[in-house]
């Protein structure tokens, strides 16, 4: 089986898409001559082997969701908001004893 990958998509993504298990994106990524980690272009296709073990539940609820995982997200997408409040502050610093 051929796959196309989409925006922010990686191995991980579609070992557990197309085969229900992230541990097959070891699998897939030999196959395609790939690193496990390595970062995947939009439109690259990559092959999914035809004797890989696949579990079905897992596929069928991403095909019934219509939504790809898609985990990696780039760093202007995640927004760190700055900790506040009690637990957070230092005595003498943020915090003063009176």
């Amino acid at each position: 089986m051929e796959v196309t990958i989409r925006n922010n998509q990686s191995l991980l993504d579609i070992a557990i898409q197309y085969t229900g298990n992230i541990g097959n994106s070891v699998y897939i990524a030999k196959f395609n001559n790939l690193a496990p980690s390595e970062q995947l272009s939009s439109g690259t296709v990559i092959k999914i082997p035809d004797d890989i073990v696949i579990e079905k539940t897992m596929v069928d609820y991403f095909k019934i969701r219509q939504h790809p995982p898609i985990a990696t997200r780039s760093s202007n997408e995640v927004q760190i908001k700055p900790l506040e409040g009690i637990n957070y502050w230092e005595i003498e610093e943020t915090f003063e004893v009176q």
